[in-house]
């Protein structure tokens, strides 16, 4: 099964799909590296490294809704 939107495998297995860390999400469906998780618009850091995405306040909310929308 492929990964959605958002979530990644740690190998091309049937393995359960991890959430990328918060505030950040992959650019498509399929992900199987952490390294696939970017930061949301307006967010720094890199979550491949443990590097926490952080940014303001409203810019999360934003950022939260359009990856529930798919936009």
């Amino acid at each position: 099964l492929e990964c959605i939107r958002g979530t990644y495998k740690t190998f091309a297995t049937p393995s359960q799909c991890l959430p990328c860390p918060a505030n950040s999400t992959t650019d498509s469906t399929g992900s199987t590296l952490i390294s696939q998780c970017k930061c949301f618009t307006g967010y720094q850091g890199d979550p491949s490294k443990d590097i926490a995405c952080t940014g303001n306040a409203e810019m999360h909310v934003w950022n939260k809704l359009l990856f529930y929308l798919r936009i």
